[in-house]
C-alpha cells in the first residue's frame, strides 16, 4: 500500500512546527515501529499506541506498519503525537480512510490505554501553528477544544474515543458531545479599587505613570508596600487580540490555561517568593523546556514582593529579559527562548527589621544602606520609577485628582498609551518605557526650556546624562496622562520626584 501522511506539531518553546507523519504497511509479522522521536519516547510510545488500537476493536493489521515522523532532525518530545501517529497506523492498512480527509487536519492529542483520547500541553501553540500553516481542521479531546478554537478559521473536531475519530474520518459522522458537562470557569482574581486605598497624590500619580508608560516600578516603605503594587494590575488595559494569544500561548505551554475559559485577555500578573529557585523565574530546562515566571508574566508585571530578600542570583536573572524582552533557556544540546516583555515591580521595606518595628529603625545604618544597595546595585539602571512611602510629604503631587477611582485612572492611562501609540506609529515601540534610551535622545528629546531643569542638575553634577534621558523618558508619559503634545519645565520637575532617588546622588 502506498505512503500514508498524516500531521502532528512539535511546539519548541511556544512556537510549532508541523510534522509529517508517513506510515507504509508491508508484509511481515504484525508489529509497528516508530522512527524520528527520542529513543526514550519511541518504545514507551509504540506499545501506547499499539495497546489503544488493539483495545479500541481498531486492530486490522497482519502486517509490519513502519512509521516516520519528520523532519527527524527537529525535537519531539510528549504525548501530543500519538493521535496522529495511531490514525495513520491505521490508514497505512484500512483503505476506507481516505488520504484526501487526511491532507489538511492536524491531530493533536495523548491516547490512553483504552483508546480514549486525552488532553494535551501548548495547545494554543499547536491550534496557531496548524492556522499559519494552512491547515483547516484540527482533533483533539474534548478537554481542549475550547483552547484550539482560539485561532480563527481551524474547525475544531473534539473527540473522546479513537474509534470515534475513524468514524468521522470514514463517513464524516461527527464526534459525539462530551460525556461529562464542562466546569464553570474559575474564579478571576480581584484587586483593590484605588479609592478604597486612599492612595496619596503622588503615589497614585506614580502608578498611573507606570501603567501608562510600561515603565519599572520601586515601592519602598514600612508599611506593607507589596499593597501598592498591587494596586497596579488593574489599571492597565486589556491585552490587544495578538498580544491575548501571545500570553494563551506561554500559559498553555505551562499547563497553567483554563481549559473552559482558555484565552487571557487582563494582563498576567506573577508574584514569585523570595524563595523561588533559578529554573522556577527563568524556565525549566528539562525536554521539553518549560516557561518560568519570567516568561509567565509576559504583557503583564512581574511584582517582586519584599525584592531585597531574593539572593543576588535571582535579581541578576531578570537583567538579560529586562534588555531584551524574552528569556532564554539553556540546556545541553538546546536552547528555548520565550517572549518576555514585562513590566517589573518591586516593593520592599527599606531596611530588614521594617516588618518588626513599624515606627522605630534598630538597624545599623551601614546594615540599612547595604539592604537595599544591593537590589539598587543589580536592577537600579532598569527602574525608571520609584515611590518612597515612608517620605511622601517630600514628593510634588501634580497632574492628580486627590481621590480618583480606579476607572477613572484607567481611562486616563488608556488615552495616554493611545497618543503614546500615535506618536511611536512607525517605530517597533508602543510605550514610552520601552524606548531604548539612545533612540529617545535621538528623536525624543523635549523643547530647550522644557529640559533647563536637566541640564541644571547635570551642571551641579548631581545627574548623569544616562538618567537625565531615562527621566525624559518618563516626562513623555506625565505629557501623555495630562492630554498636551510635549513635556514641558513642570513634567520634568515631577519626573525628576518619580525617579531613582540614588541616580540623583
Amino acid at each position: 500500500m502506498p505512503t500514508v501522511t498524516t500531521h502532528a506539531i512539535a511546539v519548541i518553546g511556544i512556537e510549532g512546527f508541523l510534522l509529517d507523519i508517513e506510515a507504509s504497511a508491508v508484509q511481515g509479522p504484525s508489529s509497528l515501529h516508530l522512527h524520528g522521536l527520542p529513543d526514550a519516547t519511541a518504545r514507551e510510545t509504540q506499545d501506547r499506541i499499539q495497546a489503544a488500537i488493539i483495545n479500541a476493536g481498531l486492530h486490522r493489521s497482519h502486517g509490519q506498519i513502519t512509521v516516520s515522523l519528520l523532519p527527524a532532525s527537529l525535537p519531539k518530545h510528549g504525548s501530543s503525537f500519538d493521535l496522529a501517529i495511531a490514525v495513520a497506523a491505521l490508514a497505512a492498512n484500512d483503505e476506507a480512510i481516505p488520504s484526501a480527509a487526511l491532507s489538511k487536519v492536524v491531530f493533536a492529542a495523548e491516547l490512553g490505554l483504552d483508546g480514549s483520547l486525552r488532553p494535551v500541553r501548548a495547545m494554543t501553540p499547536t491550534a496557531l501553528a496548524a492556522a499559519q500553516a494552512g491547515c483547516s481542521a484540527i482533533v483533539v479531546a474534548h478537554a481542549n477544544a475550547a483552547e484550539a478554537g482560539l485561532p480563527p478559521g481551524l474547525q475544531v473536531i473534539a473527540a473522546d474515543t479513537l474509534t470515534e475519530v475513524i468514524t468521522w474520518l470514514t463517513t464524516g459522522t461527527p464526534p459525539s458531545a462530551p460525556r461529562t458537562p464542562a466546569a464553570p470557569p474559575a474564579p478571576k482574581p480581584t484587586f483593590p479599587d484605588l479609592a478604597d486605598l486612599r492612595l496619596p497624590e503622588a503615589a497614585a500619580l506614580a502608578l498611573q505613570v507606570a501603567a501608562a508608560g510600561g515603565h519599572h516600578l520601586l515601592i519602598t516603605g514600612r508599611q506593607n508596600p507589596a499593597r501598592y503594587g498591587r494596586a497596579l494590575p488593574p489599571l492597565l488595559p486589556d491585552l490587544t487580540p495578538a498580544a491575548a494569544l501571545e500570553a494563551t500561548a506561554i500559559h498553555s505551554a505551562a499547563g497553567l490555561v483554563n481549559p473552559h475559559d482558555p484565552l487571557i485577555t487582563r494582563p498576567p500578573y506573577r508574584t514569585p517568593a523570595p524563595t523561588s529557585t533559578p529554573d522556577s523565574l527563568c524556565g525549566n530546562a528539562s525536554s521539553p523546556a518549560l516557561p518560568g515566571e519570567i516568561a509567565l508574566a509576559h504583557q503583564g508585571i512581574l511584582h517582586l514582593a519584599n525584592a531585597a530578600d531574593f539572593p543576588t542570583s535571582a535579581l541578576e536573572l531578570l537583567r538579560q529579559p529586562l534588555n531584551d524582552r524574552q528569556i532564554t533557556v539553556t540546556r545541553s544540546g538546546s536552547i528555548t527562548r520565550f517572549p518576555a516583555d514585562i513590566q517589573l515591580v518591586l516593593t520592599t521595606a527599606p531596611c530588614p527589621c521594617s516588618a518588626l518595628c513599624q515606627t522605630t529603625c534598630e538597624c545599623d545604618p551601614q546594615h540599612r544602606t547595604r539592604y537595599l544597595d544591593r537590589l539598587l546595585s543589580r536592577l537600579g539602571n532598569n527602574i525608571d520609577l520609584t515611590l518612597n512611602l515612608d517620605d511622601l510629604s517630600s514628593q510634588t503631587p501634580l497632574l492628580t485628582p486627590a481621590h480618583i477611582t480606579t476607572a477613572q485612572a484607567t481611562a486616563r492611562i488608556a488615552e495616554a498609551r493611545a497618543r503614546a501609540s500615535s506618536r511611536l506609529a512607525n517605530t517597533s515601540w508602543t510605550k514610552n518605557g520601552h524606548i531604548p534610551l539612545h533612540q529617545m535622545r535621538r528623536y525624543f528629546m523635549p523643547s530647550t526650556a522644557a529640559l533647563r531643569p536637566l541640564e541644571a542638575a547635570i551642571q551641579t553634577g548631581s545627574l548623569s546624562i544616562r538618567t537625565a534621558i531615562r527621566i525624559t523618558r518618563i516626562a513623555w508619559t506625565i505629557s501623555d496622562l495630562a492630554g498636551l503634545s510635549e513635556p514641558t519645565a513642570e513634567h520634568i520637575e515631577t519626573a525628576l520626584e518619580l525617579s531613582l532617588p540614588t541616580s540623583k546622588t
